[in-house]
């Protein structure tokens, strides 16, 4: 005799082991369209979900087309400034060594002030001779005095603009106490050097430790420019080169070191080849780090327009809102933040 099986009593006819133990059948008893996507929320109720999202208000998506316009632009500005030369390896190393010094780190730890200090002077290094040939020249009592006066002045540490006025307030007086010709051309030579150097400050605080370490010969800047000038026609970055010229003008190196204040921990032949290899890098990369301070003038600008893009896609995101399709044109311009986001704080 067959035994008819009620529907209804399906789920208690399942062995033990393929019964629920408690609650609703197993999931896989149900109609597709009722078993969940994952966890516990089925297709029909996802679709639903999905349809209850708040469409994001056109007033946003228009402003986000704003915003995707403006990087548009950038990025077309940004094309037209950059040159290949911007992805050199050396020209990156370079980058990446100004960066460290920037941020204190790794071998530039405490070089900063001490290569800025050499930079300004190389950048002056025909006034500093002139200077130089204008005191050798003129040694009259009156001169003498001035020289002490400005050294005085500099030790104060006062503004530039201070510095500035005084110096040229004493010059006044000198010239109205002088009778020679010889002397007031002296002094008034002497007046437009200072405010030659006064255009870079650092200069001037160069000109201070030459006062201090009581070196007159400021001719060592032009010496290690031809240092620098045989590294470039070496044509080479090894650092076991810059060491190895290092120690063949230990002594120019040494007596710099000192006067860009260089302690004597660190005015050793691995610090100063350090600061060589920079300086060899700056001279060389001197035009095309000017343009690409360009670039990196338009990247800021892009970088704030795509923040405020992220700013929007993350308040109207995709959990919360149906997303339209502006929200999912390309970003222009990705390519050159993920090349040269790290740079953007240097200037």
């Amino acid at each position: 005799m067959t035994t008819m099986v009620d529907l209804g009593d399906l789920q208690t006819t399942k062995p033990w082991w393929n019964r629920p133990l408690w609650g609703s059948p197993r999931y896989e008893d149900r109609p597709w369209w009722n078993r969940p996507l994952w966890g516990k929320v089925n297709a029909f109720q996802t679709i639903i979900a999905a349809l209850n999202k708040p469409a994001v208000d056109p007033q946003v998506i228009t402003q986000y087309n704003q915003e995707l316009a403006r990087l548009k632009e950038l990025t077309h500005n940004a094309t037209l400034i950059y040159i290949e030369e911007f992805g050199k390896e050396e020209f990156l190393s370079f980058l990446s060594k100004k960066q460290r010094m920037a941020e204190n780190v790794g071998e530039y730890q405490g070089l900063s002030h001490s290569i800025q200090l050499l930079l300004a002077g190389l950048e002056k290094r025909k006034k500093f001779q002139t200077l130089e040939q204008l005191e050798l020249r003129y040694q009259g009592l009156k001169q003498q005095d001035l020289d002490r006066f400005v050294v005085s002045l500099l030790e104060k540490k006062l503004t530039q603009e201070k510095l500035v006025i005084q110096i040229n307030n004493r010059i006044e007086k000198l010239l109205v106490q002088v009778k020679s010709k010889h002397s007031k051309v002296g002094l008034q030579n002497y007046r437009k050097l200072i405010n030659l150097l006064a255009e870079n400050e650092l200069a001037l605080e160069l000109l201070s430790r030459f006062k201090q370490c009581q070196v007159t010969n400021y001719d060592l800047l032009n010496k290690i420019l031809d240092v620098v000038e045989q590294l470039e026609l070496k044509q080479s970055s090894d650092k076991a080169e810059f060491l190895d010229l290092i120690k063949n003008n230990q002594q120019l190196f040494q007596e710099t070191g000192s006067i860009i204040g260089l302690g004597e921990e660190k005015n050793t032949p691995e610090t100063q080849a350090t600061i060589l290899e920079y300086i060899f890098l700056a001279q060389k990369y001197q035009t095309l780090y000017s343009h690409f301070r360009q670039f990196m003038v338009v990247l800021r600008v892009w970088e704030n327009n795509y923040r405020e893009l992220v700013s929007i896609q993350q308040q109207y995101n995709s959990k919360q809102y149906q997303q339209p399709q502006d929200f999912l044109a390309e970003i222009p311009g990705l390519d050159f933040y993920h090349n040269y986001n790290g740079f953007l704080d240097l200037n």
